[in-house]
């Protein structure tokens, strides 16, 4: 007998609550009801605490004002749910592409600075040749730092157990890209062929925002055993469009 008062109780109280329906019949309940199951009131209360939690979530992280649901509780399968949901995704898609085109232009700041270092002071401009020569140390700038982490796997039980197991995999992996670019379309570095590009070069001061200044271009492997006074086929300039980025990146 208490335990059917309990139930009653409970069920009025779910009654109390708009949009409260029966999951699987999709009834709304009733306090009425006089032969209450006891699994059918629990998955009510599950339901209505789903469907809370799932209100507040998307409420907090929507920006778009016109989906906002004003304190009423809406339904996962409802048309308003795959809205909300759309829109999560479409920011998510955002968010990520932002951050790969952040990484892809922080990868080229950091490339474009290691050309600038190698620069002699009295380098106006150089050769193809010694273009290729300076690529090919650019390609084997992690060397040491791969010798290094094998050096210290050697010590003691560490071969065991790996140490900067992700570090020398990350490295690996920028130095296939590379190669691979190198060998087939060409990677990207500055123009050190012309007097004009390597002056805007020094002139650089490191930051995203001036990169569409410098004068790029796109250098193959196979054009090392080209003339020495050919000219670089292709000259390539980063899109402008991303200037606006310019504050993320740095």
């Amino acid at each position: 007998m208490a335990n059917s008062r309990l139930l009653r109780n409970h069920i009025f109280i779910a009654a109390q609550q708009p949009n409260f329906v029966n999951l699987k019949t999709h009834q709304p309940l009733s306090w009425t009801c006089t032969n209450p199951n006891p699994s059918e009131v629990a998955q009510s209360l599950k339901g209505l605490s789903q469907a809370r939690h799932l209100q507040e979530d998307f409420e907090a992280r929507s920006k778009d004002k016109k989906l906002k649901t004003g304190g009423k509780l809406i339904h996962p399968s409802s048309r308003k749910a795959k809205q909300i949901s759309k829109l999560e995704c479409h920011a998510g898609r955002v968010v990520k592409k932002r951050q790969n085109t952040k990484a892809k232009y922080n990868n080229l700041r950091d490339r474009i600075q290691w050309f600038k270092d190698q620069l002699n002071e009295n380098q106006t401009h150089l050769s193809q040749q010694e273009i290729h020569e300076l690529i090919q140390r650019y390609l084997q700038r992690f060397q040491d730092e791969l010798e290094q982490i094998d050096l210290k796997n050697q010590i003691g039980q560490r071969q065991k157990t790996p140490q900067y197991a992700s570090r020398k995999a990350l490295i690996e992996t920028t130095i296939n890209t590379e190669q691979h670019e190198y060998e087939t379309n060409g990677i990207e570095i500055p123009n050190l062929t012309r007097i004009d590009a390597v002056k805007e070069l020094r002139n650089w001061d490191g930051s995203v925002r001036l990169m569409p200044r410098l004068k790029l271009c796109l250098i193959k492997h196979n054009n090392s055993t080209s003339n020495k006074n050919d000219n670089i086929n292709e000259i390539v300039s980063i899109d402008n469009e991303n200037e606006s980025m310019d504050s993320d990146v740095e």
